[in-house]
Protein backbone atom coordinates (compact mmCIF):
# COMPACT_ATOMS: atom_id res chain seq x y z
CA UNK A 1 0.00 0.00 0.00
CA UNK A 2 2.95 2.39 0.20
CA UNK A 3 4.24 1.70 -3.36
CA UNK A 4 2.40 3.56 -6.27
CA UNK A 5 1.78 2.02 -9.99
CA UNK A 6 -0.79 1.07 -11.92
CA UNK A 7 -1.00 -2.61 -13.55
CA UNK A 8 -3.56 -3.33 -16.78
CA UNK A 9 -3.91 -6.69 -18.00
CA UNK A 10 -6.05 -7.66 -20.93
CA UNK A 11 -6.33 -11.33 -22.53
CA UNK A 12 -8.28 -11.70 -26.00
CA UNK A 13 -6.62 -14.53 -26.73
CA UNK A 14 -9.97 -16.29 -28.18
CA UNK A 15 -10.59 -13.13 -30.27
CA UNK A 16 -14.66 -13.63 -29.54
CA UNK A 17 -15.25 -11.12 -26.93
CA UNK A 18 -14.47 -13.30 -23.97
CA UNK A 19 -11.59 -11.33 -23.39
CA UNK A 20 -10.53 -11.06 -19.15
CA UNK A 21 -9.30 -7.87 -18.06
CA UNK A 22 -7.82 -6.77 -14.69
CA UNK A 23 -6.72 -3.34 -13.80
CA UNK A 24 -4.96 -2.34 -10.12
CA UNK A 25 -4.02 1.01 -9.02
CA UNK A 26 -2.16 1.81 -5.80
CA UNK A 27 -1.71 4.91 -4.97
CA UNK A 28 -1.95 7.12 -1.92
CA UNK A 29 -3.05 4.45 0.24
CA UNK A 30 -5.65 3.68 -1.77
CA UNK A 31 -5.57 0.51 -4.02
CA UNK A 32 -8.53 0.03 -6.40
CA UNK A 33 -8.69 -3.33 -8.78
CA UNK A 34 -11.28 -4.85 -10.55
CA UNK A 35 -11.59 -8.41 -13.19
CA UNK A 36 -13.64 -8.92 -15.43
CA UNK A 37 -14.54 -11.48 -18.45
CA UNK A 38 -16.81 -11.54 -21.21
CA UNK A 39 -19.47 -8.70 -22.60
CA UNK A 40 -19.74 -6.42 -19.89
CA UNK A 41 -22.08 -3.50 -20.94
CA UNK A 42 -22.38 -0.17 -19.11
CA UNK A 43 -24.59 2.47 -18.95
CA UNK A 44 -24.38 6.31 -21.52
CA UNK A 45 -22.90 8.13 -17.93
CA UNK A 46 -20.09 5.10 -17.11
CA UNK A 47 -21.59 5.02 -13.81
CA UNK A 48 -23.24 1.36 -13.98
CA UNK A 49 -23.35 -1.75 -15.01
CA UNK A 50 -26.10 -1.90 -17.75
CA UNK A 51 -25.89 -5.51 -19.49
CA UNK A 52 -23.62 -7.99 -19.35
CA UNK A 53 -23.23 -11.49 -21.92
CA UNK A 54 -23.90 -14.93 -20.99
CA UNK A 55 -21.15 -16.49 -19.57
CA UNK A 56 -19.96 -13.09 -17.91
CA UNK A 57 -18.59 -11.09 -14.84
CA UNK A 58 -17.77 -8.30 -13.53
CA UNK A 59 -15.79 -8.20 -10.04
CA UNK A 60 -14.20 -4.80 -8.02
CA UNK A 61 -12.70 -4.08 -5.12
CA UNK A 62 -11.63 -0.83 -3.10
CA UNK A 63 -9.30 -0.75 -0.01
CA UNK A 64 -8.87 3.08 1.29
CA UNK A 65 -8.93 4.39 4.77
CA UNK A 66 -9.11 0.51 6.26
CA UNK A 67 -12.33 -0.30 4.23
CA UNK A 68 -12.29 -2.49 2.11
CA UNK A 69 -15.80 -2.70 -0.60
CA UNK A 70 -16.23 -5.15 -3.12
CA UNK A 71 -19.49 -6.24 -5.65
CA UNK A 72 -19.48 -8.81 -7.87
CA UNK A 73 -21.80 -8.55 -10.88
CA UNK A 74 -22.92 -11.24 -12.93
CA UNK A 75 -25.64 -12.01 -15.52
CA UNK A 76 -29.41 -12.78 -14.73
CA UNK A 77 -31.30 -14.98 -17.25
CA UNK A 78 -32.42 -11.88 -19.33
CA UNK A 79 -28.89 -10.54 -19.25
CA UNK A 80 -29.58 -7.98 -16.31
CA UNK A 81 -27.41 -7.67 -13.71
CA UNK A 82 -27.29 -9.45 -10.18
CA UNK A 83 -25.35 -7.94 -7.72
CA UNK A 84 -23.25 -8.86 -4.19
CA UNK A 85 -22.21 -6.00 -2.39
CA UNK A 86 -20.10 -5.73 0.95
CA UNK A 87 -18.28 -3.76 2.86
CA UNK A 88 -15.62 -5.59 4.92
CA UNK A 89 -17.07 -8.96 4.17
CA UNK A 90 -20.51 -7.84 5.52
CA UNK A 91 -23.33 -7.65 2.88
CA UNK A 92 -24.50 -3.89 2.68
CA UNK A 93 -27.12 -1.87 0.87
CA UNK A 94 -27.34 -1.83 -2.83
CA UNK A 95 -28.19 2.22 -2.67
CA UNK A 96 -24.85 2.33 -1.36
CA UNK A 97 -23.63 -0.13 -4.02
CA UNK A 98 -24.80 2.03 -6.78
CA UNK A 99 -23.06 5.33 -5.11
CA UNK A 100 -19.82 3.52 -5.03
CA UNK A 101 -20.12 1.88 -8.58
CA UNK A 102 -20.43 5.68 -9.70
CA UNK A 103 -17.31 7.30 -8.17
CA UNK A 104 -14.90 4.25 -9.67
CA UNK A 105 -16.36 3.20 -13.05
CA UNK A 106 -15.62 6.42 -15.11
CA UNK A 107 -11.87 5.88 -14.01
CA UNK A 108 -11.78 2.15 -14.81
CA UNK A 109 -14.17 2.40 -18.14
CA UNK A 110 -11.09 5.18 -19.21
CA UNK A 111 -8.13 3.55 -17.95
CA UNK A 112 -9.36 0.07 -19.73
CA UNK A 113 -10.29 2.45 -23.31
CA UNK A 114 -14.19 0.43 -23.30
CA UNK A 115 -15.65 1.31 -26.85
CA UNK A 116 -13.35 3.67 -27.23
CA UNK A 117 -15.23 4.85 -30.60
CA UNK A 118 -18.37 6.07 -28.93
CA UNK A 119 -16.83 7.67 -25.73
CA UNK A 120 -14.03 9.88 -27.83
CA UNK A 121 -17.41 10.59 -30.27
CA UNK A 122 -19.63 11.05 -27.05
CA UNK A 123 -16.93 13.32 -25.49
CA UNK A 124 -16.38 15.46 -28.60
CA UNK A 125 -19.78 16.27 -28.95
CA UNK A 126 -19.96 17.47 -25.50
CA UNK A 127 -16.82 19.38 -24.96
CA UNK A 128 -15.30 19.13 -28.35
CA UNK A 129 -11.93 18.16 -29.04
CA UNK A 130 -10.15 19.89 -26.27
CA UNK A 131 -12.18 17.29 -23.96
CA UNK A 132 -11.28 14.82 -25.31
CA UNK A 133 -7.82 16.32 -24.81
CA UNK A 134 -8.41 16.14 -21.58
CA UNK A 135 -10.07 13.01 -20.56
CA UNK A 136 -6.71 12.18 -22.22
CA UNK A 137 -3.98 13.88 -19.84
CA UNK A 138 -6.14 13.11 -17.18
CA UNK A 139 -5.88 8.94 -18.07
CA UNK A 140 -2.71 7.09 -16.78
CA UNK A 141 -2.59 4.00 -18.91
CA UNK A 142 -0.23 4.39 -21.80
CA UNK A 143 -2.21 1.98 -23.66
CA UNK A 144 -5.56 3.72 -23.25
CA UNK A 145 -3.85 7.23 -23.99
CA UNK A 146 -2.76 5.83 -27.57
CA UNK A 147 -6.04 4.00 -27.86
CA UNK A 148 -8.05 7.60 -27.48
CA UNK A 149 -5.17 9.37 -29.48
CA UNK A 150 -5.68 7.15 -32.54
CA UNK A 151 -9.54 7.24 -32.21
CA UNK A 152 -9.12 11.12 -32.31
CA UNK A 153 -7.21 10.93 -35.04
CA UNK A 154 -9.08 8.11 -36.93
CA UNK A 155 -12.06 10.15 -36.41
CA UNK A 156 -10.92 12.86 -38.75
CA UNK A 157 -11.59 16.72 -39.38
CA UNK A 158 -8.94 17.73 -37.10
CA UNK A 159 -7.06 21.04 -37.96
CA UNK A 160 -3.26 21.41 -37.67
CA UNK A 161 -3.00 23.22 -35.15
CA UNK A 162 -5.35 20.62 -33.13
CA UNK A 163 -2.76 17.94 -34.68
CA UNK A 164 0.45 20.13 -33.18
CA UNK A 165 -1.43 19.90 -29.96
CA UNK A 166 -1.76 16.08 -29.77
CA UNK A 167 2.02 15.49 -30.68
CA UNK A 168 2.98 17.80 -27.52
CA UNK A 169 0.63 16.19 -25.69
CA UNK A 170 1.68 12.96 -26.50
CA UNK A 171 5.20 13.53 -26.06
CA UNK A 172 4.53 14.65 -23.13
CA UNK A 173 2.18 12.37 -21.60
CA UNK A 174 3.11 8.86 -22.78
CA UNK A 175 5.75 7.28 -21.05
CA UNK A 176 5.90 4.19 -23.57
CA UNK A 177 8.06 4.39 -26.21
CA UNK A 178 6.00 2.19 -28.51
CA UNK A 179 2.51 3.61 -27.69
CA UNK A 180 3.91 7.34 -28.27
CA UNK A 181 5.76 5.95 -31.62
CA UNK A 182 2.09 4.90 -32.47
CA UNK A 183 0.51 7.93 -31.67
CA UNK A 184 3.75 10.59 -33.68
CA UNK A 185 3.90 8.06 -36.73
CA UNK A 186 -0.07 8.36 -36.94
CA UNK A 187 -0.65 12.71 -36.60
CA UNK A 188 2.89 12.84 -39.43
CA UNK A 189 0.61 10.65 -41.61
CA UNK A 190 -2.63 12.62 -40.95
CA UNK A 191 -0.87 15.94 -41.76
CA UNK A 192 2.91 14.91 -44.36
CA UNK A 193 3.42 18.31 -46.03
CA UNK A 194 2.75 20.61 -42.88
CA UNK A 195 6.06 21.78 -41.31
CA UNK A 196 4.83 23.16 -38.25
CA UNK A 197 3.26 19.38 -37.43
CA UNK A 198 6.10 17.75 -38.34
CA UNK A 199 8.36 20.29 -36.32
CA UNK A 200 5.92 18.85 -33.52
CA UNK A 201 6.25 15.32 -34.56
CA UNK A 202 10.06 15.39 -34.71
CA UNK A 203 10.09 17.51 -31.05
CA UNK A 204 7.96 14.97 -29.31
CA UNK A 205 10.04 12.23 -31.10
CA UNK A 206 13.17 13.58 -29.17
CA UNK A 207 11.90 12.39 -25.92
CA UNK A 208 11.36 8.55 -27.09
CA UNK A 209 14.63 6.53 -25.98
CA UNK A 210 14.13 3.46 -27.68
CA UNK A 211 16.29 3.63 -30.81
CA UNK A 212 13.88 1.65 -32.72
CA UNK A 213 11.28 3.60 -31.98
CA UNK A 214 12.36 6.90 -32.53
CA UNK A 215 13.94 5.80 -35.82
CA UNK A 216 10.25 4.64 -36.64
CA UNK A 217 8.84 8.21 -36.23
CA UNK A 218 11.18 9.88 -38.28
CA UNK A 219 11.08 7.46 -41.59
CA UNK A 220 7.41 8.64 -41.35
CA UNK A 221 7.98 11.84 -42.06
CA UNK A 222 10.90 11.49 -44.66
CA UNK A 223 8.56 12.26 -47.41
CA UNK A 224 8.50 16.02 -46.79
CA UNK A 225 10.96 17.29 -48.95
CA UNK A 226 11.34 20.54 -46.83
CA UNK A 227 14.56 21.26 -46.16
CA UNK A 228 14.14 22.31 -42.93
CA UNK A 229 12.01 19.40 -41.85
CA UNK A 230 14.85 17.23 -42.53
CA UNK A 231 17.33 19.19 -41.02
CA UNK A 232 15.35 18.23 -37.61
CA UNK A 233 15.43 14.62 -38.90
CA UNK A 234 18.98 14.94 -38.91
CA UNK A 235 19.42 16.35 -35.55
CA UNK A 236 17.08 14.42 -34.18
CA UNK A 237 18.47 11.27 -35.39
CA UNK A 238 22.18 12.51 -34.09
CA UNK A 239 20.56 11.03 -30.56
CA UNK A 240 20.06 7.23 -31.85
CA UNK A 241 22.35 5.23 -30.12
CA UNK A 242 22.74 2.24 -32.74
CA UNK A 243 24.31 2.76 -35.10
CA UNK A 244 22.42 0.67 -37.18
CA UNK A 245 19.04 2.59 -36.54
CA UNK A 246 20.85 5.26 -37.38
CA UNK A 247 22.02 4.76 -40.34
CA UNK A 248 18.65 3.27 -41.67
CA UNK A 249 17.23 6.97 -40.91
CA UNK A 250 20.29 8.55 -42.81
CA UNK A 251 20.04 6.00 -46.06
CA UNK A 252 16.18 6.99 -46.05
CA UNK A 253 16.99 10.50 -46.15
CA UNK A 254 19.58 10.34 -48.75
CA UNK A 255 17.23 10.26 -52.01
CA UNK A 256 16.10 13.86 -50.57
CA UNK A 257 20.10 15.10 -50.36
CA UNK A 258 19.44 17.83 -52.18
CA UNK A 259 22.21 20.62 -51.79
CA UNK A 260 20.82 22.79 -49.34
CA UNK A 261 23.87 23.77 -46.90
CA UNK A 262 21.85 23.80 -43.73
CA UNK A 263 20.78 20.08 -44.42
CA UNK A 264 23.94 19.33 -45.55
CA UNK A 265 25.83 20.43 -42.48
CA UNK A 266 23.28 18.53 -40.51
CA UNK A 267 23.38 15.21 -41.94
CA UNK A 268 27.45 14.84 -42.20
CA UNK A 269 27.86 16.23 -38.67
CA UNK A 270 25.39 13.05 -37.80
CA UNK A 271 26.82 10.79 -39.99
CA UNK A 272 29.94 11.29 -37.98
CA UNK A 273 28.42 10.25 -34.78
CA UNK A 274 28.18 6.82 -36.42
CA UNK A 275 31.26 4.52 -34.86
CA UNK A 276 30.43 1.40 -37.01
CA UNK A 277 32.78 1.53 -40.20
CA UNK A 278 30.40 -0.76 -42.27
CA UNK A 279 27.17 1.87 -41.14
CA UNK A 280 29.39 4.91 -42.05
CA UNK A 281 30.31 3.15 -45.35
CA UNK A 282 26.68 2.34 -45.87
CA UNK A 283 25.59 5.55 -45.65
CA UNK A 284 28.03 7.42 -47.40
CA UNK A 285 27.66 4.89 -50.41
CA UNK A 286 24.05 5.55 -50.64
CA UNK A 287 24.94 9.26 -50.66
CA UNK A 288 27.54 8.84 -53.50
CA UNK A 289 24.34 6.25 -55.47
CA UNK A 290 21.48 8.53 -54.78
CA UNK A 291 22.40 11.84 -56.84
CA UNK A 292 24.97 13.69 -58.27
CA UNK A 293 26.72 16.06 -55.90
CA UNK A 294 28.09 19.10 -55.74
CA UNK A 295 31.40 20.33 -54.41
CA UNK A 296 30.34 21.11 -50.96
CA UNK A 297 28.18 18.22 -51.24
CA UNK A 298 31.49 15.61 -52.09
CA UNK A 299 33.51 17.73 -49.57
CA UNK A 300 31.61 16.94 -46.58
CA UNK A 301 31.25 13.23 -47.66
CA UNK A 302 34.68 13.09 -47.86
CA UNK A 303 35.16 14.62 -44.47
CA UNK A 304 32.95 12.11 -43.32
CA UNK A 305 35.02 9.38 -44.95
CA UNK A 306 38.03 10.57 -42.73
CA UNK A 307 36.14 9.17 -39.75
CA UNK A 308 36.35 5.28 -40.97
CA UNK A 309 39.06 3.32 -39.36
CA UNK A 310 38.63 0.51 -41.70
CA UNK A 311 40.99 0.47 -44.44
CA UNK A 312 38.82 -1.08 -46.14
CA UNK A 313 35.63 0.23 -45.78
CA UNK A 314 37.31 3.90 -46.33
CA UNK A 315 39.20 3.06 -49.60
CA UNK A 316 35.56 1.33 -50.97
CA UNK A 317 33.94 5.10 -50.21
CA UNK A 318 36.93 6.71 -52.02
CA UNK A 319 37.07 4.20 -55.33
CA UNK A 320 33.59 5.03 -55.49
CA UNK A 321 34.28 8.77 -55.17
CA UNK A 322 37.01 8.30 -57.59
CA UNK A 323 35.00 6.71 -60.44
CA UNK A 324 31.82 8.89 -60.54
CA UNK A 325 33.85 12.53 -60.06
CA UNK A 326 36.65 14.91 -61.01
CA UNK A 327 39.00 16.16 -58.46
CA UNK A 328 40.20 19.22 -60.18
CA UNK A 329 37.64 21.45 -57.55
CA UNK A 330 40.96 22.44 -55.13
CA UNK A 331 38.59 21.96 -51.98
CA UNK A 332 37.44 18.49 -53.31
CA UNK A 333 40.95 17.50 -53.87
CA UNK A 334 42.41 18.14 -50.74
CA UNK A 335 39.57 16.44 -48.91
CA UNK A 336 39.81 13.40 -50.64
CA UNK A 337 43.61 13.10 -50.73
CA UNK A 338 43.18 13.56 -46.93
CA UNK A 339 41.30 10.63 -46.61
CA UNK A 340 42.58 9.10 -49.01
CA UNK A 341 46.67 9.72 -46.77
CA UNK A 342 44.73 8.01 -43.91
CA UNK A 343 44.68 4.83 -45.62
CA UNK A 344 46.94 2.70 -43.69
CA UNK A 345 47.16 -0.62 -45.98
CA UNK A 346 49.21 -0.19 -48.81
CA UNK A 347 47.38 -2.81 -51.86
CA UNK A 348 44.02 -0.42 -50.33
CA UNK A 349 46.03 3.18 -51.13
CA UNK A 350 47.53 1.55 -54.37
CA UNK A 351 44.00 1.01 -55.53
CA UNK A 352 42.48 3.93 -54.59
CA UNK A 353 44.80 6.21 -56.29
CA UNK A 354 44.83 3.63 -59.65
CA UNK A 355 40.68 4.23 -59.98
CA UNK A 356 41.52 8.13 -59.68
CA UNK A 357 44.22 7.12 -62.84
CA UNK A 358 41.58 5.00 -64.45
CA UNK A 359 39.12 7.79 -65.19
CA UNK A 360 42.12 9.60 -67.25
CA UNK A 361 40.64 13.12 -65.51
CA UNK A 362 43.83 13.71 -64.12
CA UNK A 363 45.25 17.30 -64.12
CA UNK A 364 48.51 18.01 -63.23
CA UNK A 365 47.76 18.95 -59.46
CA UNK A 366 46.04 15.71 -58.73
CA UNK A 367 48.53 14.02 -60.71
CA UNK A 368 51.18 15.70 -58.12
CA UNK A 369 48.71 14.08 -54.91
CA UNK A 370 48.95 10.79 -56.23
CA UNK A 371 52.45 10.87 -56.76
CA UNK A 372 52.79 12.15 -52.87
CA UNK A 373 50.60 9.84 -51.91
CA UNK A 374 52.37 6.83 -53.53
CA UNK A 375 55.49 8.14 -52.25
CA UNK A 376 54.13 6.98 -48.84
CA UNK A 377 53.54 3.12 -50.02
CA UNK A 378 55.64 1.21 -47.96
CA UNK A 379 55.50 -1.89 -50.17
CA UNK A 380 57.90 -1.27 -53.90
CA UNK A 381 55.31 -3.62 -55.35
CA UNK A 382 52.22 -1.80 -54.67
CA UNK A 383 53.96 1.63 -55.16
CA UNK A 384 55.48 0.32 -58.48
CA UNK A 385 51.96 -0.38 -59.39
CA UNK A 386 50.72 3.04 -58.86
CA UNK A 387 53.56 4.74 -60.72
CA UNK A 388 53.12 2.36 -63.40
CA UNK A 389 49.26 3.55 -63.86
CA UNK A 390 50.61 6.94 -64.05
CA UNK A 391 53.00 6.27 -66.80
CA UNK A 392 50.53 4.25 -68.52
CA UNK A 393 47.24 6.58 -68.07
CA UNK A 394 48.47 10.02 -68.12
CA UNK A 395 50.87 12.20 -69.74
CA UNK A 396 54.03 12.77 -67.34
CA UNK A 397 55.39 15.78 -69.63
CA UNK A 398 54.43 18.30 -67.16
CA UNK A 399 57.65 19.58 -65.71
CA UNK A 400 56.17 19.54 -62.21
CA UNK A 401 54.85 16.36 -62.12
CA UNK A 402 57.54 14.70 -64.62
CA UNK A 403 60.07 16.04 -61.42
CA UNK A 404 57.92 14.60 -58.70
CA UNK A 405 57.13 11.46 -60.33
CA UNK A 406 60.93 10.78 -60.87
CA UNK A 407 61.78 11.56 -57.16
CA UNK A 408 59.14 8.94 -56.10
CA UNK A 409 60.70 6.17 -58.29
CA UNK A 410 63.87 6.93 -56.11
CA UNK A 411 62.33 5.79 -53.41
CA UNK A 412 61.41 2.25 -54.67
CA UNK A 413 64.30 -0.26 -52.77
CA UNK A 414 63.27 -3.08 -55.22
CA UNK A 415 65.92 -3.35 -58.30
CA UNK A 416 63.40 -5.11 -60.59
CA UNK A 417 60.29 -2.89 -59.41
CA UNK A 418 62.23 -0.03 -60.02
CA UNK A 419 63.84 -1.42 -63.49
CA UNK A 420 60.15 -2.05 -64.68
CA UNK A 421 59.30 1.70 -63.74
CA UNK A 422 61.73 3.35 -65.22
CA UNK A 423 60.98 1.37 -68.44
CA UNK A 424 57.74 2.53 -68.82
CA UNK A 425 58.99 5.80 -68.29
CA UNK A 426 61.99 6.03 -70.95
CA UNK A 427 59.09 5.03 -73.41
CA UNK A 428 57.30 8.11 -72.76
Amino acid sequence: MRSTGTHIHIDDSRGDGSATTSYTIIENGRCLSIKSQGVVEFTDDETDVLRLGPGAYFAATESRGGVVRSIEITPAPDGSPQRRYTVNGDAADAREASRWLGEILPELIRELAVNPGPRVARIRRERGVAGVLDEIGRTKSDHAKRVYFETLLESGGLTPDTLRQVARLAGRAIASDGDKASVLASVASAAPNDRAVTAEVIAAARTIASDGDKRRVLETVLDDRDAASLVQVAEAAREISSDGDKAAVLTHMAPRFGSDAALRQAYFATARTISSDGDLRRVLTYVLDSDSLDPPSLTGLLAAAREIASDGDRSAVLIAVGRRYSLRDGVVRRAFFEAANGVASDHDRSTVLRTVLEQGRADAPTMLDVLSSAEEIASDHDKSTVLLDVVRRSEIRDPAVRKRFFEVVKTISSSSDYRRVMDAAGEQ
